[in-house]
């Protein structure tokens, strides 16, 4: 008989003072065989509405100028050299972007078509969108997520799921969000963080630390059983799905469809790179780069021995004495998220979890003993931490949670902006939204996929998540509302 077994699930705690490691996955025996579970190719290709979150764009993109880089990156002077020549003083942006499966198999097809084609109605033929279809870069400011950039794409700008556009008039040595946009249906793409040098010379040190999302998706992991009178007819029970997270530096190779038998985690058959990932959602929630130089480690300047400190938690210290502030030793401010990016990584053959960025600690009120990240009112307040913290991050923060699937193996993380007003408690048999002065103690829910209509109530298709502890073992030790720590909000 063949089959994949679930050895068993460790969770390791993500403390929120002191400990570095991620909660793990379920744990998969890895069994090599040919996958035949009968996933058809076949798509609905009758498109009603313009998808959402169908447009992915790539970590490769470049600002380039006389054919050298402009933005932060440790590849753009290579390709902007093979992109540019040297002659061309405007700035010029580069973009590759991937396209989900529903713009695949519909009229858009790709970047180009969904930039210049209007959905139709497909009995009249006629367009479904009062705007002829196009799109812009559209520039974002950190703080308050207001345009500050609308750059219109040209069609010709665009061939396939590439993208070229002069930007002379972007801001420059400030850090920005950036999106595709398409203007007709007003659809965004996911989001990207971005900074442009005023000097070649500049470095990643004198920005911001740098966002970067975290695609969720999820693998169908089934037991497989053998006719015993056909060894050729397979059986695949027990079907459940699983969660994974994936950085840009990370994306799960096509052959973990094929490889270990009953997982499939792959929207049709026989995939290849571009192939969407089941409940593919890119940056579901953001974190910090782990290519930061800031996050390496720091050193004694007189012996060169590691100080057991990073970079940022030194820099942090210097402003916030700058500010004022005495200390006795050096705080520590970030922890490293780790995760299985594919059930390979999580199978007893795997290499485990991966590095995939930072996170920051969660803070506690002294006075209330409630948790809170911080936001633009810490930032402009006289605590000298919070002014450094502020030149460093320069963004607000929200909570992140680690939530499990009721009567499933099954985690994911959510945050604070997505479930504030969907997450309840059951009391008298009615679901209670929490308040800050009553989620302590109480097993804290939510309905999955999150609904945006009537999200107390729950729908055929969803089911139930429950927030975990941090510490399950030591429970006085966790914040109040058992955030894990705290990410970047946009």
């Amino acid at each position: 008989m063949k089959t994949i077994i679930i050895l068993h699930l460790l969770i390791i705690n993500l403390l929120v003072s002191s400990c570095n490691e991620p909660p793990q996955m379920p744990i998969v025996d890895q069994i090599v065989g040919e996958r035949t579970n009968g996933i058809s190719d076949d798509d609905d290709n009758d498109v009603k509405q313009r998808p959402d979150d169908a447009i992915f764009i790539s970590s490769d993109f470049c600002v380039c100028t006389q054919g050298k880089g402009r933005n932060i990156s440790a590849t753009c002077d290579t390709t902007c050299a093979a992109k540019q020549s040297s002659t061309v003083t405007t700035p010029q942006f580069f973009i590759n972007v991937t396209t989900s499966a529903e713009v695949q198999s519909s009229d858009f097809q790709d970047l180009q078509g969904w930039c210049s084609r209007n959905l139709t109605d497909p009995d009249t033929g006629e367009s479904l969108e009062e705007d002829q279809a196009s799109c812009s870069i559209v520039f974002k400011d950190r703080q308050t997520n207001q345009v500050v950039h609308d750059i219109v794409i040209q069609e010709a700008s665009i061939t396939g799921n590439s993208l070229v556009v002069d930007i002379p008039s972007v801001t420059q040595d400030k850090s920005f969000f950036f999106v595709i946009r398409e203007n007709a249906s007003t659809k965004e793409s996911d989001v990207k963080d971005i900074r442009i040098l005023t000097e070649l010379t500049d470095t990643m040190l004198d920005a911001p630390l740098m966002v970067q999302g975290l695609t969720q998706y999820a693998c169908l992991n089934s037991e497989v059983t053998t006719d015993p009178n056909n060894q050729n007819n397979l059986y695949y029970e027990n079907t459940q799905k699983v969660h994974f997270y994936y950085d840009d530096a990370n994306r799960p190779d096509p052959t973990i469809s094929s490889t270990i038998d009953g997982v499939n985690c792959h929207t049709t058959a026989n995939p290849i790179n571009t192939t969407p990932l089941i409940d593919q959602s890119p940056g579901q929630i953001k974190i910090w780069q782990k290519t930061d130089p800031r996050f390496g480690s720091a050193k004694d300047p007189i012996t060169n021995t590691p100080t057991g400190y990073m970079h940022i938690d030194e820099i942090i210290r210097g402003i916030a004495e700058e500010y004022g502030q005495i200390f006795t030793a050096t705080p520590t401010y970030f922890k490293q998220f780790e995760f299985f990016a594919d059930p390979i990584d999580a199978s007893t053959q795997g290499s485990g979890q991966k590095l995939m960025g930072y996170y920051m600690s969660a803070w506690e009120d002294s006075q209330t003993q409630l948790h809170f990240c911080p936001t633009h009112t810490n930032y402009i307040s006289n605590n000298p931490i919070f002014k450094a913290i502020s030149e460093i991050v320069d963004i607000d923060t929200q909570a992140l949670y680690l939530a499990k699937q009721q009567g499933k193996e099954d985690y994911i993380f959510v945050t604070e902006g997505q479930i504030y007003n969907k997450r309840f408690y059951i009391e008298n048999g009615q679901e209670i939204p929490p308040t800050d002065q009553t989620i302590r103690g109480k097993q804290i829910q939510f309905y999955w996929p999150l609904s945006e209509d009537t999200p107390l109530v729950k729908k055929p298709h969803q089911v139930v998540y429950t927030i975990q502890a941090p510490d399950a073992d030591n429970p006085a030790d966790n914040p109040h509302d058992n955030r894990i720590g705290c990410v970047p909000k946009l």
